[in-house]
Formats: C-alpha cells, structure tokens, sequence
C-alpha cells in the first residue's frame, strides 16, 4: 500500500458513510465533475498543504481539503453539505481502500460556502475540512 494522500483518504472516508452513500452513489469525483454529470454528486480537490508547520512534527501535516455537494436544486445540495459537515469528521482514523494507507489524526470541519453554478444547472455548497495527518 502507498502511504499518504489526504484527498483520496477523504474520499474513502465519504465512501464509508451510508447516507451520504443513498444520495450520491458512486459519484464521488477527485477535483471535477465529469462532462454531462449526472447529480447528486461530491467533488473532492485540495486546497492547501500546509506541511509541518502547524504540527511542529517532522511526521505530521495538516491539508485543507474541499468537498463540493453538487445538486439539481439549493435544498438538496444543502442537505448534502450539512450531511458532509456532520459525518465527515473523525479523530485518530487509519484509512485505507487496500491500495493506500493513511493514518489520520483529525477531519475537522471549516465551514461552508454556497454557490450556484451557472456553467452547468447545479447548486453546489462548498465544505472544507483540515485535515491532520501522518505521512
């Protein structure tokens, strides 16, 4: 197994909670929603890495993760968000899809941004989280 990289343990992380799982499915994307995408679904990109620095631990780093709820209507990509924002965090998780392993100290939610897109008919809620982790 690979160690390391936040954004795909985030990713497994949402995979394992069964009601944001009953909306969206498998329509979980890394960074982008693909051409003609089909919605409910979750986008999930990196933000920032902030290394070592506010950890002061040569083995530990912070990154701030954003998972976008994308819906046909504002109240469904709302639900998504607050569905997000409650079941995502966790503390002191190992997280692994068989092919990566990453131990996680902390998922923390950092709030949430709404925004309609007008490229595509969709609402979508931003929700970033930091997350603290062992690499």
């Amino acid at each position: 197994m690979t160690p390391g990289d936040p954004v795909r343990a985030a990713i497994v992380r949402i995979k394992t909670l069964t009601d944001i799982i009953t909306i969206v499915g498998t329509r979980i994307y890394r960074h982008s929603l693909p051409p003609d995408p089909v919605f409910p679904a979750i986008t999930v990109r990196q933000i920032s890495d902030i290394g070592d620095a506010g950890t002061h631990n040569d083995d530990a780093a912070h990154m701030r993760i954003r998972c976008t709820g994308w819906a046909s209507t504002d109240p469904a990509a709302a639900t998504l968000s607050q569905l997000l924002k409650k079941q995502v965090p966790c503390k002191n998780t190992a997280l692994s899809d068989g092919t990566i392993y990453i131990r996680v100290s902390s998922i923390e939610d950092a709030g949430e941004t709404p925004d309609q897109n007008t490229d595509v008919p969709a609402y979508m809620y931003h929700r970033d989280f930091m997350i603290v982790y062992d690499y």
